[in-house]
């Protein structure tokens, strides 16, 4: 908003519709008062102050008055230049002492050479001397004369023009007092216990979606757990008494469910109650899927870790060729790698022989880290230098 004026002034601010707003809320929202309007004596412009006006929309979309300034035009005067006529002047004025006094040393000189010279002649030379000066001082006043009316006709002439005002648009801040007059905004105090609020619903939701996402895990386990018991090879991994203590603790699970049903939160199942059945149920169900399990991939897991040994062996038959190693450390790393091979081996067979619901005694976590010991051994006999070859007798 723009417009013109020279005197402090006040702005309302109104919805301009009554129909528009919801019934008992006040029409007006507030009153600025503008004070500040900038003066002659301060400011040195012309015309009247241009008052630009602010208005911005919050993200709560109330309308603020953002800021007010008024933008006027003030002249200023340069400062005059001295005349170039009297530098001139100056400079003449310097000149001409500096000429007159070398002439009055050099006149001096010569007479005294003279006085020495023609003693006998002193009297004769005295009265061309007298005569000499006097014409002298008749020659320095019409020539001091000259130079004075010739600086006049030059001052004449070289008079400047005063200097042209120079102008520049200035914007000068104005002072806002703000009354308002329908919804107060909130204080800093009110600001920071609405955050409090809001900081505990955002906490209150995001505990809900975390209840309601755990439920629905213990939910669905229940139901795979369910269907998982009539698998065959879940039977054979698995004792009757077994299957039948895992049945009653997925129908209590069920029966809890439902006893809770809306009634989470304070008064009722709280997130951690899930979790603890949830954990409940898998200690005793996935005991019986990880014999299953470790059935299926365990022979492929000692086959590999079989492989890995027949390849060591080969590597270390011929390294002392190639390595800068003994036999005796070959000797002793073939017989770490051979002990943990015949311990898998051993344990392997040991396992072949248990029943399929027995818990197993060797597992794909061992081969993996009885691997990891072969590959460690094998790794230190590898960082030996190469063997230097022989030279070739002449």
């Amino acid at each position: 908003m723009t417009f013109y004026t020279n005197n402090n002034f006040s702005l309302l601010l109104q919805y301009g519709d009554e129909n528009a707003i919801p019934k008992g809320t006040p029409q007006p929202i507030a009153q600025y008062t503008v004070t500040g309007i900038p003066t002659v004596d301060k400011y040195n412009f012309t015309g009247r102050p241009k008052v630009h006006a602010s208005f911005r929309m919050s993200l709560s979309g109330v309308v603020l008055l953002e800021k007010v300034d008024a933008e006027i035009t003030v002249i200023s005067y340069p400062k005059p230049t001295p005349p170039k006529g009297k530098d001139k002047e100056k400079t003449a004025e310097t000149k001409g002492e500096e000429t007159s006094e070398t002439k009055e040393s050099t006149s001096e000189t010569e007479g005294q050479t003279k006085e020495e010279e023609e003693k006998e002649n002193a009297e004769k030379q005295a009265d061309s001397e007298n005569a000499n000066e006097s014409e002298k001082e008749n020659s320095e006043k019409s020539t001091e004369t000259e130079t004075e009316s010739n600086g006049e006709k030059e001052e004449e002439t070289t008079l400047t023009e005063p200097p042209k005002p120079v102008k520049r648009v200035v914007r000068v801040p104005l002072k806002i007092e703000t009354t308002y007059l329908g919804v107060k905004p909130l204080s800093k105090s009110e600001k920071e216990r609405s955050e409090r609020i809001l900081r505990s619903f955002d906490q209150l939701d995001k505990d809900k979606a975390e209840l309601q996402k755990e439920k629905n895990t213990l939910e669905s386990y229940i139901y795979e757990v369910r269907e998982k018991l009539d698998w065959n090879e879940n039977i054979e991994a698995s004792t009757s008494e077994e299957r039948e203590k895992l049945s009653d603790a997925l129908s209590a699970a069920q029966d809890w469910l439902f006893e809770v049903e809306g009634t989470e939160g304070k008064e009722g199942a709280m997130l951690s109650d899930f979790k603890t059945k949830n954990k409940e149920l898998k200690t005793q169900a996935e005991k019986i899927f990880f014999r299953v399990q470790e059935r299926k991939e365990l022979p492929e897991a000692v086959s590999q870790f079989l492989e890995s040994i027949s390849l060591a062996h080969k590597i270390l038959s011929n390294i002392t060729n190639v390595l800068n190693v003994t036999e005796e450390e070959r000797d002793k790393v073939i017989e770490e790698i051979d002990d943990i091979s015949d311990w898998i081996k051993e344990k392997y067979k040991e396992e072949k022989t248990k029943r399929p619901f027995e818990d197993p005694v060797l597992t794909i976590k061992d081969v993996i880290r009885k691997s990891r010991e072969v590959e460690m051994e094998m790794k230190v006999i590898m960082k030996k230098p190469k063997r230097k070859p022989v030279a070739p007798k002449v």
